[in-house]
């Protein structure tokens, strides 16, 4: 019987060990809409700046714990960042912002687009191919309008459907609605053959932001969002708060 016994003992052990590391590798509970919002602009108050002197656009991949009782359960976790040194810029200045956090890997993939990745990011959905992503003008002149239009693509809608995933719309407040006219940045009337992430590389590069793309199991949620641009107010990163990692 002391077999079996020692076997049984070792057996609740190894399962305690992987649950304590599973849990030391999820993301943070307990992260309120105010608080992902100060995460956010914690790291914006870094990374706008860095991404605007070397003109380029940011995509951020990042993987959330879903939030209970939240109309907003996708909330940006809170990441160690520091700002990068003045004589670094572009890549290199990003690269350091991140560099104390493991959990971040910052790459420049496509030229002129940064992309920062926050843990195990799930990307079935950003690799749906869309046979044809038609925008109507208001869309091809408005960042979130085209994030909207890439949502709900039959392509995009199916493979949710497929995969029981849903999508957490951001809350948008005091948004610019650009009229379509003559000169402004704007993405083409359609495009054909393009995966979901490269459909949104192209938003952040004709506006000159960030999209973030953010995702959460049980259930299976996302979000994509837009930030930065070349309507962006810079004065709302003064003051906004701690800094990350604080």
């Amino acid at each position: 019987m002391r077999l079996p016994l020692v076997a049984f003992l070792a057996l609740i052990f190894w399962g305690f060990l992987v649950s304590q590391k599973a849990e030391a590798s999820s993301p943070a509970q307990g992260i309120s809409q105010v608080e992902g919002k100060r995460n956010v602009d914690a790291i914006l108050k870094y990374l706008w700046p860095a991404l605007k002197s070397a003109k380029k656009a940011g995509r951020i991949y990042y993987y959330a714990a879903c939030q209970p009782n939240d109309n907003d359960p996708v909330q940006f976790p809170r990441i160690s960042a520091q700002p990068p040194s003045i004589s670094n810029t572009g890549l290199a200045a990003v690269q350091e912002m991140f560099e104390k956090d493991k959990s971040v890997k910052v790459t420049e993939g496509q030229p002129g687009i940064i992309s920062i990745r926050i843990g195990n990011v799930p990307d079935a959905i950003l690799r749906t191919k869309i046979s044809l992503l038609a925008l109507q003008p208001r869309d091809q002149y408005n960042d979130f309008l085209a994030l909207r239009a890439i949502e709900n693509t039959k392509e995009v809608q199916a493979a949710m459907r497929k995969r029981g995933v849903r999508t957490v719309s951001p809350i948008v407040i005091n948004m610019i609605m650009v009229e379509p006219a003559e000169g402004a940045p704007h993405l083409p009337s359609s495009m054909t053959n393009v995966t979901v992430d490269q459909a949104l590389d192209l938003v952040a590069k004709t506006f000159r932001g960030i999209v973030l793309y953010g995702a959460c199991m049980r259930p299976s949620l996302y979000k994509i969002d837009f930030t930065g641009g070349i309507y962006f107010d810079d004065s709302k990163l003064i003051g906004s708060g701690s800094e990350p990692g604080d």
